[in-house]
């Protein structure tokens, strides 16, 4: 049993970075930068749901690489946070009506990376932006939680851009954890990394908090204190 048990390193950073920053999160959008979208210096990099515990990391990952990224997220206030705060180039209201229209304004020269947390009619829209051979990790589909609203794929734009997708899970790479997670804490420890956490307090806020997460209430990792 010790085996599956993933015991917390020492250091000095506060233990709830574990459940986010510095623990799965974190290491989630480590994974999908370095080992699927693999960009290169000067490369525009878009991610979806840009202020939540994965997407804020993959930004400034992205940008410490030399990345121009865009952001996508639920309101002004996520995507001034994301501009202001995480150092986001650009970030965008997925509320749009004219989303199209704004990522052409904002990725004049298309898109060669996504780190895609969203599916849905928001993919849609960011798929005629994306350049061939554009890299795109597939992350999760939050727009799709409930399965009996399944999003159609439109597979030609993949065949007419040779677009190259992969799904991952961060648990595929648990070999990795260790090493990924020490880096992640240096950057936390020298400021390289901001981060925000939205707590809730007592296990009688857990049902709000679960439900505004997946409206996207929340700013970074949610996380709910139990005392």
């Amino acid at each position: 049993l010790d085996e599956k048990i993933n015991h917390l390193p020492s250091s000095d950073i506060p233990a709830t970075c574990f459940l986010g920053v510095a623990g799965m999160p974190g290491i989630t959008a480590w994974l999908g930068i370095h080992k699927i979208c693999k960009p290169r210096p000067g490369d525009t990099l878009l991610v979806s749901a840009a202020t939540g515990a994965v997407g804020s990391v993959v930004g400034q990952i992205a940008k410490r690489l030399g990345c121009r990224v865009i952001g996508i997220a639920g309101s002004a206030k996520k995507c001034e946070y994301a501009k202001i705060s995480l150092g986001f180039d650009e970030c965008i209201s997925h509320h749009d009506s004219n989303l199209g229209d704004t990522l052409s304004k904002v990725a004049p020269n298309g898109i060669d990376c996504l780190f895609e947390n969203v599916g849905g009619s928001v993919f849609d829209s960011v798929l005629p932006h994306l350049n061939p051979f554009a890299r795109i990790a597939l992350c999760g589909l939050v727009s799709e939680d409930d399965f009996s609203q399944m999003h159609p794929v439109h597979l030609r734009g993949f065949l007419n851009k040779r677009l190259h997708l992969q799904a991952f899970i961060a648990f595929d790479y648990l070999n990795e954890w260790e090493s990924i997670q020490a880096e992640l804490i240096s950057l936390i420890l020298d400021k390289s990394l901001q981060y925000t956490e939205s707590v809730s307090q007592g296990i009688e806020s857990a049902p709000d908090a679960f439900i505004g997460m997946l409206n996207g209430h929340n700013l970074g990792k949610q996380l709910v204190k139990l005392f």
